[in-house]
């Protein structure tokens, strides 16, 4: 009920209901009920901003996803990443061909998680090298030569 009555809100008097108006304060006691830090100020003060996306080709499509500070690079990484490996659908079609494919997934996911520290907010800091290494095909392969199908990495870069 009271996300239908939230949606009737934002329906009614767009997202400036968040910003600053009828929900600001509400949604800003939520989050800190909830151990969030958002004040009512930082609702008020949030200006969105428009930033080109990430963008991948693979196999003849073209995935466009968030830049940072969001986390569509990381996204784009473990695609990479997982490409190389030539997934299709027998991948999936029993259970020893599973527990590889979901292992590499998995791993793939270790590496990306790992380098979350080294991408921040653009406006703050300079990630110019940072992202391009993150999308670069080259550094793909390198971590998915890492990867290995009967051990889990214990790698630091991990």
């Amino acid at each position: 009920r009271r996300l239908c009555a939230t949606l009737e809100v934002i329906a009614r008097e767009g997202g400036e209901a968040i910003h600053n108006g009828s929900l600001t304060q509400t949604f800003a006691e939520d989050i800190q009920a909830l151990g969030g830090i958002v004040t009512e100020a930082d609702l008020r003060n949030f200006r969105p901003v428009w930033r080109d996306p990430i963008t991948v080709r693979l196999h003849g499509n073209t995935l466009y996803t968030s830049p940072p500070p969001g986390s569509g690079a990381f996204l784009a990484f473990i695609l990479n990443i997982l490409d190389g490996f030539n997934m299709t659908q027998d991948s999936m079609d029993t259970l020893a061909n599973m527990t590889v494919t979901t292992h590499r997934m998995v791993e793939a996911f270790k590496y990306a998680y790992a380098r979350r520290t080294e991408i921040g907010d653009p406006d703050f800091i300079n990630i110019t090298q940072q992202l391009k290494n993150l999308m670069s095909e080259e550094y793909a392969s390198h971590i998915r030569a890492k990867i290995l199908d009967n051990q889990t990495s214990e790698q630091p870069e991990h």
